[in-house]
């Protein structure tokens, strides 16, 4: 299997896999790579459990790997086809590091060849920072490891077999599918990765992500609301396999809902985004960032930098010191201290696309006074309120730490809001910044 894959890296083929799978055999296979390796090990194991509870049927196949403390990761078939919930056993993957994107496009592969079906869910669980990629260096700043471990976007924390810190970029996400073919529906149980910066890269390989823009504070409730939500999936798949993806994608979605409601203090935020939205968010994004610097509105930019919603940072947990914020918000914001009409007008354009055409489910709740219910459902790179001296991780004052440079990145290139943050820095600079 890792010859195979070798020889096609080595090759240049883009998505060989397409073209050798068998006949489909199912309506749906559920690929889960569960990345559990260091302290998620206790969590990986429960997550698997919610899938055997879902269990494998005539219509529905779902198989996993999984790593925990350090172990080569398992390869499993999802049993209970009409009998007991588990796991069978299929093969090790010995000294793999699940924290490498070819392993990953390797596990689809493999899943796509064994259980080819007619629509894939892929569903990836581990640690995610957003966009931001350190290195190795980067990394034990940032997070405060005192030892060697492993960080991979969306599939988070994983120990490489030779030591150090392994991570998949946010282009290398996208390299996954080039690879390995596209699935239906993407849904990443990790934090802070549901940002244009992150899902775009990703856009021409799923029609559904489902992710959250915030950091997941994982408990009974958001376990149980994970678990319920596999569970109606496979089973309204089983008995209707051509439910199309943005329906199983919802039925995730509004089971977190269900479950979190009333039952967390914590900002929740999960969602669901249109692939086929997402090639017009740069344009939209592009024209209300020109409105506001074409129109000079420095009040109301500083305005909105002070008060939208932010995310919990990847340093620390004060959420001045976050770069990360809710993109309707801003919008809004900025849109109602704005002086000019043109600017408003672009803001309502931008939060109309948003909220009535990218954004399909949302669910975001929780905070001090219910605030993140102003989140709905996307997030970007956004000038932070204040940052520590040690801690810089704006894309200026972080290359040395970074194997991503922020303005290489497709939805960066393709909105220039690049350009846009170093306006918005100025002007917060000039607000006086606290």
């Amino acid at each position: 299997m890792k010859l195979f894959t070798a020889l096609l890296l080595a090759a240049g083929l883009a998505a060989p896999a397409a073209a050798a799978e068998a006949p489909a055999r199912s309506g749906w296979t559920i690929m889960a790579y569960l990345n559990a390796d260091a302290d998620l090990a206790q969590i990986g194991p429960v997550l698997l459990e919610g899938l055997e509870k879902a269990g494998s049927s005539e219509g529905v196949e779902i198989v996993a790997e999984l790593a925990v403390a350090g172990s080569s990761p398992r390869r499993l078939h999802i049993n209970r086809r009409g009998g007991e919930p588990g796991s069978e056993f299929l093969e090790k993957a010995e000294g793999a590091d699940m924290g490498d994107w070819r392993h990953m496009a390797d596990f689809i592969m493999w899943a796509k060849r064994r259980y080819p079906a007619k629509h894939y869910l892929f569903f990836s669980f581990g640690h995610g920072i957003g966009w931001i990629d350190p290195t190795d260096t980067g990394m034990n700043a940032v997070f405060n490891w005192d030892k060697p471990r492993g960080g991979s976007k969306a599939t988070m924390i994983t120990a490489k077999p030779s030591g150090g810190y392994s991570y998949i970029s946010t282009p290398q996400l996208a390299d996954v599918f080039r690879l390995a073919g596209p699935v239906d529906v993407y849904f990443t149980f990790s934090c802070l990765m549901q940002m244009a910066e992150t899902v775009y890269e990703m856009r021409d390989y799923a029609k559904v992500f489902v992710g959250s823009e915030e950091v997941i504070a994982v408990n009974r409730g958001l376990i149980g609301g994970y678990m319920a939500g596999m569970e109606r999936a496979a089973k309204g798949l089983s008995s209707s396999p051509e439910t199309p993806a943005e329906r199983v994608a919802c039925v995730l979605v509004n089971s977190l809902r269900e479950t979190l409601t009333g039952y967390a203090t914590y900002p929740v935020s999960f969602s669901v985004l249109r692939a086929k939205e997402l090639s017009g968010l740069p344009a939209r994004a592009a024209a209300f960032a020109a409105a506001v610097r074409g129109n000079n509105e420095r009040a109301a930019a500083a305005y909105a930098i002070a008060n939208v919603v932010r995310m919990v940072p990847v340093y620390g947990s004060d959420r001045r010191n976050s770069s990360y914020a809710d993109l309707y918000d801003f919008a809004r914001l900025l849109g109602e201290k704005a002086e000019k009409e043109e600017t408003r007008a672009a803001a309502r354009e931008l939060m109309g696309y948003i909220s009535g055409r990218l954004v399909s489910a949302n669910a975001s709740f929780g905070g001090a006074g219910g605030y993140f219910a102003r989140a709905r459902g996307i997030a970007v790179e956004m000038t932070p309120l204040a940052r520590p001296a040690d801690a810089q991780m704006l894309p200026s004052g972080y290359d040395a730490e970074m194997t991503t440079d922020y303005a290489g990145l497709s939805f960066v290139k393709a909105s220039g809001w690049g350009d846009f943050l170093a306006w918005t820095a100025s002007v917060w600079k000039e607000a006086g910044a606290k």
